[in-house]
Parts: structure tokens; sequence; C-alpha cells
């Protein structure tokens, strides 16, 4: 268990979710498809559904030639649910 505290504690508190923040304020697609889906991919790991599910939304939105204008929303999700999950901490 205290494994498991320790890494959900460090992916909540990695620049990664800022980062993917940044490439959508400059419209960068490509790299922010690039951050979702290590995102993505950790989020599922540590079967953090809350965040995981937005984020392979976007993931999936931005793989299927999505841009980030076209958002829908998910990076607002993410970051209600990722400010949710750091008030646990």
């Amino acid at each position: 268990e205290d494994f498991y505290i320790r890494l959900v504690t460090k992916v909540l508190s990695e620049d990664k979710f800022e980062k993917l923040k940044d490439e959508f304020d400059a419209k960068d697609t490509e790299n922010a498809f690039k951050t979702a889906h290590d995102l993505k991919g950790v989020l599922g790991n540590l079967a953090l559904t809350p965040l995981f599910v937005p984020v392979s939304e976007l993931t999936e939105l931005l793989r299927g030639g999505g841009e980030v204008s076209d958002d829908k929303g998910y990076l607002d999700e993410i970051f209600n649910q990722l400010e949710k999950f750091r008030a646990l901490l």
C-alpha cells in the first residue's frame, strides 16, 4: 500500500499535467498527444479512473486527427479531477 501511495503521490505532483495545458495553450497538437498518451498509460496502470477517463478520451481525440481546439472540455475535467486527487494528499 505504501508503495502504491508513493507512486500516486509522485504522478499527481508531476508537471506533465501543466505541460499538457501549456501545449494546449500553444496549440501544439502533436506534443499534446504525446503527453496525453504518456499520462493515459500511467493513470491506467495506477487505476486512477476519474483522471484516466478524460485523459484517455482526449488522447483518442488527438490520435484521430483532432486538434487541441476540439478539446470538448476534457482539459477542464482533467484539472478538476486532478485538484480533487491532490486535495487528498
